[in-house]
């Protein structure tokens, strides 16, 4: 065993393989302790999970419980060869299981109402009231093993070693070896405020002496320091927190004795959180609904629906999955990426248990609701990838030669306010070489852009040919055809939506694929999928009237209706348009989750830093215009856009309607656009945004003709609204822009440079 004591080096050394967890809990034994629970609740309905009051049979479909086992599948195969993850993938897995705990528990309180196909479906109407069984003490057995083993995940993953993590140009404590100076990449943002720049000759104006061992010696971390020059100089360093207990403290790092510590993880995170936090949202809702409907339920007498248990549920779980997107926005990628998949996973299961209990022959049809859970679930675990920290040390035993400079290569730091060893001076000083090569990759920041740009501009495009194809095939069937001259008029206002939509979404993807304008499509992007799932919606509204009015008029239990000849009964179906449809909203969200993430990586690659003074400036102007158009945004989807004598457009508030998704998307895409070009420093995006979102919320002011022509067709509250909002976004594009342009920027070399875009 070696006599040097662990120290972190900077991450531009090799990492060393994972250690993994130490003592008797490993990833193994607690995917196996995952899937022993999901075998006993799945277990559970073939011993009776309850008992019915006329002796009838009460059985559920057993084949659903077992779709349980993907977090502990996943567990496993991670295991052997990713430890950390494995226990993040087990520890997110296992916490949800207090959700399930807290659902499951009238099973035993009071089953009655309860609906759980996957666990037990009465027969008669004479089942109830129902007595527990032996198989709903298993259910609960399984899901407090399930808890206990996420409990024990945690720990052990508390416990784990893994490097630090830090935001692209920060450094967290430890980073820095004493003695040693870190690359000028590594000072925060911050240390620019107020003009206030270190000096990056070395003087004692401009950066402190690290506390450490002269040069050429072993200091007592076990690190052996090496000046090239010889000279026995301290190395000067520019570390933004001391890398040693000794001598100045964090506040002290430029002379100045005021300087503030670098950002929260969390807030440079802020990304990541809005999204896995909007997921925990969308799980919370579908746990609010009933993801059934029909079929034995009508043989109730009181219809379907959540109790207090889910209610609490729904708190349950998002409170939970919040503090998972909290936990995971402090550490680093890999970490996250397991314990928000895991998170997402479970949270999905309700939402697959119920698809598979239909599927497999349950006497009930799904409900809207059954697939909130599985979107949240999928946002939950999607918003890992905009996690932004990035490892920042490794650890080993053995001792590291560091040049005195601390850049890990062979130059020689200059002398304090002297020349250097070529003999230019440190004002005239070239620009790092990292910066040359970034600067010369394009306008769009190098490769990771430019092919990122070019899969977003494809997958938008073919979103584009998606929605094209809907407009152009039919959307409805009437009796498993195209819809016949004499009904044409009904099924028509499906379509112009989506010839909308293809325009917007063909647009923005043409913008992503241009260099020039690659920036512009990819914010778009991240909007205008919003327009596509609003056509979606609205076809989905007008298919359910359609059903729900032809059911009402061919219901097999009335008698009455039932002696209506059948050459009278006719049915709506979906057509190949609306399939299209769905492959194209399908694309253009897969597009919108793409595109952030090339964005993030993209800055992250730029070496220059921001003054904070110009940039707070710069926000502060935009502030007032950004709350005004939020305000008008909400407005706007609350409100009926028209109103008619049979019906009237959807708007947020309209209970679980389907159509209230897509104005719910289209709002809250608006929203997210406004506060992006409200904060953004960078004037493309800042002007892009609220474009973007102009355009989206157009199309929902749009009303197609058909509409128009309805008896007592008028204009609701909403259009004025969100006409005088399209008019503001587009009116404080340029405003945005030339406040984000106003923002100053410095390159490594202390140099100011032109506003990027």
């Amino acid at each position: 065993m070696s006599d040097h004591p662990q120290v972190p080096v900077s991450a531009r050394r090799p990492a060393v393989a994972d250690p993994g967890p130490a003592g008797p809990v490993t990833p193994v034994a607690l995917g196996v302790g995952l899937l022993v629970a999901a075998v006993v609740g799945a277990a559970a309905p073939l011993i009776g999970v309850v008992g019915a009051a006329d002796g009838s049979v009460v059985g559920g479909t057993t084949a659903a419980g077992w779709i349980a086992i993907l977090p502990a599948v996943l567990v496993l195969v991670l295991a052997g060869g990713r430890r950390v993850p494995a226990l993040a993938v087990a520890a997110g897995a296992g916490s949800f299981a207090v959700v399930r705990l807290v659902t499951d528990l009238p099973l035993v309180l009071g089953p009655d109402d309860l609906v759980r196909p996957d666990l037990f479906a009465e027969t008669s109407d004479a089942a109830r009231p129902f007595t527990v069984g032996a198989g709903a003490f298993l259910v609960l057995l399984a899901d407090l093993l399930a808890l206990v083993v996420g409990v024990l995940a945690a720990r052990a993953l508390a416990a784990a070693p893994m490097p630090d993590a830090a935001l692209p140009g920060t450094a967290l404590p430890g980073a820095a070896l004493p003695g040693t100076a870190l690359p000028d990449t590594a000072l925060p943002d911050r240390a620019l405020r107020d003009g206030q720049r270190p000096d990056r000759s070395g003087t004692a104006a401009g950066g402190h002496v690290a506390p450490g061992p002269a040069a050429g010696s072993t200091n007592t971390s076990g690190v052996r320091r090496t000046s090239p020059d010889g000279a026995g100089r301290p190395a000067v360093d520019r570390s933004p927190i001391d890398g040693d207990g000794g001598g100045a403290g964090p506040a002290a790092r430029f002379g100045s004795g005021a300087e503030p510590m670098p950002p929260l993880r969390l807030a440079g995170n802020a990304p990541m959180i809005a999204v896995g936090c909007l997921g925990a949202v969308v799980v919370a809702a579908g746990l609010l609904s009933v993801p059934y409907r029909g079929g034995y339920l009508e043989l109730r007498l009181v219809p379907a629906a959540t109790d207090l248990s889910g209610v609490l549920a729904a708190f349950v779980a998002l409170l939970a999955l919040a503090v998972a997107v909290l936990v995971a926005a402090g550490v680093p990628r890999a970490v996250s990426a397991g314990l928000l998949a895991g998170a997402g996973l479970a949270a999905a299961l309700p939402g697959l248990i119920a698809i598979v209990a239909v599927t497999a022959g349950a006497a009930t049809s799904l409900s809207a609701a059954a697939f909130l859970p599985m979107v949240g679930g999928a946002l939950v675990g999607a918003s890992a990838a905009l996690n932004r920290l990035r490892p920042t040390s490794t650890y080993t035993s053995q001792p590291v030669d560091l040049p005195a400079n601390g850049r890990g290569d062979d130059s020689v730091a200059p002398p304090a306010g002297g020349p250097r060893a070529d003999g230019s001076s440190p004002a005239a000083r070239a620009t790092p070489p990292r910066t040359a090569e970034r600067g010369a990759a394009g306008p769009d920041g190098g490769r990771i852009g430019s092919r990122g740009s070019i899969v977003v501009g494809g997958l938008l495009l073919a979103a584009a040919a998606g929605c094209l194809l809907a407009w152009r095939r039919p959307i409805l069937l009437f009796d498993g055809a195209a819809p016949t001259p004499e009904v044409a008029d009904i099924a028509a206002p499906a379509a112009p939506p989506f010839l909308m939509a293809a325009i917007v979404l063909a647009v923005a993807g043409v913008l992503a694929l241009l260099p020039w304008t690659a920036q512009a499509g990819r914010t778009s992007a991240g909007v205008v999928w919003a327009g596509a799932l609003l056509a979606l919606t609205d076809a989905g509204v007008l298919l359910a009237r359609l059903i729900r009015a032809a059911g009402n008029t061919q219901d097999p239990l009335s008698s009455l209706m039932a002696a209506v000849p059948a050459e009278f009964k006719h049915t709506w179906s979906a057509g190949p348009g609306f399939w299209a449809g769905v492959a194209g909203v399908v694309l253009a969200a897969a597009a919108a989750v793409l595109a952030p993430v090339i964005t993030r990586r993209v800055a992250e690659q730029s070496l220059l830093q921001v003054d904070d003074a110009s940039a707070d400036r710069s926000r502060v102007i935009r502030r007032g215009p950004l709350a005004v158009l939020v305000v008008l945004i909400v407005g706007a989807g609350a409100f009926p856009v028209w109103t008619a004598d049979l019906t009237r457009s959807t708007a947020l508030l309209r209970g679980y309607e389907v159509g209230t998704l897509g104005v719910w998307a289209v709002t809250l895409a608006a929203v997210g656009a406004v506060l992006l070009g409200g904060t953004s420093l960078k004037p493309v995006v800042a002007a892009a945004a609220p474009v973007a979102a102009a355009v989206v919320l157009a199309q929902r002011c749009l009303v197609p003709a058909a509409i128009r022509d309805e008896a007592g067709f008028a204009t609701g509250p909403g259009l004025v609204a969100g006409v005088v909002a399209v008019v503001g976004l587009l009116l404080v594009a340029p405003l945005f822009w030339r406040a984000a342009r106003r923002v100053r920027r410095l390159d490594p070399a202390d140099r100011d440079v032109p506003a990027a875009s």
